[in-house]
């Protein structure tokens, strides 16, 4: 279908197949209902005004397969959907996506790219059972920057920065020498393998680590290579005299090395 709203504030389904939608003049709603209405090539041009893409049913909906134009605001139907979108297609930017308003259920918006920014979007009926994941590309450096909200973000394998900007915060690195800042409040570095942060020039920095209140998660890593899960020990600044062992390495310009030891 094509459908234009021309002027005025319209309301505009297209249903299924690849649509080409058009809110012209006045504050638009693109709706989508069932997951299979989105399909790769639609577009939806909200135009002029303040535009809303509202998805209204549950599932998983791919906006990132939509051309989006000039949307500003991203909307969560009752039926407690997961929303993906692209890093390209919100952000604090005019044009893009840069309100996202929850419903009463739990909603789940993920932002997939190399590059997302979400510092300048704000959150409306968004509660603390609503979550906020990025996913950087894979094989790619990625640069992601998360929300006024509480963010899991996951970097891409290669060498990310990633700053996990206002709110509690969880970022997964992944391999790679990763550049991470937690921002305000309480955030989680978490470390799913040894890999993610190896010996040398090419470990992973922590740029604004707090002891009183960030937190280094190395729970998914056995600390004793072919044990039963074991937990880290902590040295504190002790040399290593075996394995399943943290310790701390002060450097000069107020830096500190954390490096463990699993295998002998």
């Amino acid at each position: 279908d094509t459908i234009s709203g021309m002027g005025g504030n319209d309301i505009i389904i297209g249903g299924a197949g690849m649509d080409t939608l058009s809110g012209g003049d006045g504050d638009d709603i693109i709706s989508y209902g069932s997951s299979s209405d989105i399909v790769t090539g639609e577009t939806a041009d909200g135009g002029d005004g303040f535009d809303t893409v509202s998805i209204s049913r549950g599932g998983t909906h791919h906006v990132w397969e939509l051309e989006l134009t000039s949307m500003e605001r991203l909307s969560f139907g009752f039926l407690a959907p997961t929303i993906e979108v692209s890093g390209d297609q919100i952000g604090g930017q005019a044009g893009l996506i840069n309100v996202v308003s929850g419903n009463i259920a739990t909603d789940k918006l993920v932002v997939l790219g190399p590059v997302v920014d979400l510092s300048g979007v704000s959150f409306t009926n968004w509660s603390q059972n609503d979550t906020v994941t990025i996913k950087g590309a894979f094989g790619q450096d990625n640069l992601l920057t998360g929300s006024v909200k509480s963010d899991t973000i996951y970097g891409g394998g290669q060498n990310d920065v990633i700053n996990g900007g206002k709110g509690v915060d969880t970022i997964v690195g992944w391999t790679g020498k990763d550049i991470m800042t937690g921002g305000n409040q309480t955030d989680y570095f978490m470390f799913l393998d040894v890999s993610d942060s190896v010996v040398g020039a090419e470990r992973d920095r922590i740029t604004d680590f707090s002891v009183n209140n960030d937190i280094i998660d190395l729970s998914n890593i056995d600390a004793i290579a072919g044990g039963s899960d074991d937990a880290f020990v902590f040295m504190g600044e002790g040399a290593f005299d075996g394995a399943g062992q943290i310790r701390i390495i002060y450097t000069g310009g107020g830096n500190t090395i954390i490096r463990g030891n699993i295998d002998n």
